[in-house]
């Protein structure tokens, strides 16, 4: 069901009104949504944004620019199958908002939308593959407004103070590199061999690097690294701090889609090893501090380039 609303004059746009964005996808996903929110704020000054999220990434909504308050669905457990969602339906307090932005076509979002009374629901349209997937949520609203919105790059304010149980780690007086190479698919991941060359050359630089990864995966990887000088934070950060980790190192060099996000939207240096740069999910050069990296993925090509970014 689309709904389709043209604003008539700059009055009605500044009456408060109450938006729904449901993006329950994945860490980077979540982070994508982010300039349709801020969009919304430029449209609707006087808004409220409500932003409906799976329970993982809950701290991937909850600092992100424009965004006022963050509803979970705990898909997994308490709102798992039929009678979770009858259940979140009925606690769900924001009923008859104005509208609701459905990303992707999900069937328990749209009944949760539809069951709250909402007045427009819009859908993303299949369509829309040709722009890459910030645009696309984004576009959700220009299929509202019927005018153009704005490329703005996603923003996320963590906090900045490093928690205390990092305080003896992450020190001022040192130069941090992040580093996360692992995705869910092992052949695009950074090897072994690749990473601990460049952990060496940061090293050798004056730099110190810390690994983040989450799971057996990364868990075994880093382990294999153990010849290497590096900070293991594997397992061992929420999303908030990662966030906040990420915040005092000079850059991030990643392989995985999320936490390139996250970076960008931080505003750091970000090299993403890539492996198809025009894909809907590579970052805006425009909108961000960021080189795709998917020829020469040698520790070499991806050394250089992150210095020469740190040094702009």
């Amino acid at each position: 069901m689309n709904s389709h609303f043209l604003t008539k004059n700059k009055e009605k746009n500044n009456t408060e009104k109450l938006f729904l964005v449901f993006n329950t996808a994945s860490f980077g996903d979540v982070l994508l949504c982010n300039a349709l929110c801020q969009n919304i704020k430029l449209f609707y000054p006087n808004s409220r944004v409500v932003f409906i999220v799976n329970k993982p990434y809950y701290e991937a909504a909850k600092f992100q620019k424009d965004v006022d308050e963050v509803v979970v669905i705990d898909k997994n457990k308490e709102h798992k199958g039929l009678f979770g969602l009858i259940k979140f339906i009925i606690n769900f307090k924001y009923k008859n908002a104005f509208c609701a932005f459905i990303t992707y076509k999900t069937e328990r979002n749209y009944l949760v939308a539809l069951l709250t009374r909402c007045k427009h629901i819009i859908l993303e349209n299949p369509n829309d593959n040709m722009s890459k997937k910030q645009k696309q949520h984004s576009n959700l609203l220009k299929s509202f407004t019927g005018k153009e919105i704005e490329d703005l790059p996603i923003i996320c304010n963590f906090p900045e103070k490093i928690p205390d149980k990092f305080s003896k780690i992450i020190l001022p007086e040192n130069k941090y590199i992040a580093f996360s190479p692992l995705t869910r698919s092992i052949t695009k991941d950074i090897s072994l061999e690749t990473s601990a060359e460049l952990i060496e050359k940061f090293n050798s630089a004056g730099y110190k690097v810390i690994f983040f990864g989450c799971g057996q995966k990364a868990g075994e990887y880093s382990a294999k690294l153990n010849c290497s000088d590096f900070i293991n934070l594997t397992g061992k950060t929420t999303i908030t701090e990662l966030g906040t980790i990420l915040l005092h190192c000079k850059a991030l060099i990643t392989a995985d889609t999320g936490t390139m996000h996250l970076g960008n939207a931080l505003n750091i240096p970000v090299t993403a090893v890539f492996y198809r740069p025009a894909d809907a999910w590579a970052p805006d050069p425009e909108l961000y501090k960021s080189v795709t990296i998917d020829k020469e993925q040698n520790a070499e090509n991806i050394f250089n380039t992150t210095i020469k970014m740190i040094n702009r």
